[in-house]
């Protein structure tokens, strides 16, 4: 099996032989940046100014931030390997800039470097614009392809960590509704059932009682079906604003 990881060399540049060294299409000039273009040989004080950009980069995994990053790529976020620029991305798209900017925040605060565009395309009802959080990290794809929920659970060792979870993923996958009663209801969707149980679990250590509903049929062809967690207690609710503090979706 190639091996699709890269690796490169004391100067950062793609190492030959190594499957695909050569297949990057975006080469980058300056200094500050962290991507190398095959076939370039820079002055010594570029090369020494972009291989110390480079280490800077290594992902922070001892921050709290991250848990609200998981919680995050655990539902609309995404972390994957894009073989046409071969590049190992974690990012989010989404319509609110809001969520996205709270996102990018997050990224850069454990010392990666996200980027912020938007689609020229109108999508959706109403129009709205699409935006997308893209970042780099080789490092962050191999440690996030390896974490199972078992280790997440372990990760998530402190009430803190738990809360900023809780609050990445419900920005993701959760909803607040208002019925005809002006009573409301807050809910969890997800296909992933084992996904919502640890979830279920983190809500009940740090006090609060979802109930898990589901299977429920998804709107669209070929979709799985997915599963909820609930809660209409109106004390529960307005505890769980208060101290989860979303960023989005907070009535």
């Amino acid at each position: 099996m190639q091996n699709l990881l890269i690796q490169r060399d004391k100067f950062g540049r793609f190492i030959k032989g190594i499957q695909p060294w050569n297949k990057g299409t975006i080469g980058i000039c300056k200094s500050k940046k962290t991507s190398f273009k095959v076939g370039h040989k820079w002055p010594k004080h570029i090369e020494k100014k972009r291989i110390a950009h480079l280490y800077r980069c290594s992902p922070n995994f001892k921050s709290n931030k991250i848990a609200y990053l998981l919680g995050i790529l655990k539902g609309d976020g995404f972390v994957n390997y894009s073989k046409k620029y071969n590049r190992y991305i974690l990012g989010l798209a989404s319509t609110n800039l809001k969520f996205c900017k709270s996102f990018s925040n997050t990224v850069e605060s454990i010392n990666l470097r996200p980027s912020i565009c938007r689609l020229k395309k109108l999508l959706g009802v109403g129009k709205r614009r699409l935006y997308y959080v893209i970042a780099n990290s080789q490092i962050f794809y191999k440690w996030y392809t390896k974490l199972s929920l078992n280790k997440l659970k372990k990760l998530l060792d402190t009430k803190e960590k738990k809360n900023l979870f809780i609050k990445g993923f419900y920005e993701s996958e959760g909803s607040i509704l208002k019925t005809k009663n002006k009573r409301y209801r807050i809910s969890f969707a997800n296909t992933d059932k084992n996904l919502l149980r640890m979830t279920d679990n983190l809500l009940k250590e740090i006090g609060f009682v979802f109930h898990l509903n589901g299977p429920y049929k998804t709107i669209g062809l070929g979709k799985k079906p997915h599963y909820e967690l609930r809660i209409s207690k109106q004390d529960q609710i307005k505890k769980f604003i208060n101290i989860i503090n979303p960023t989005i979706k907070n009535g």
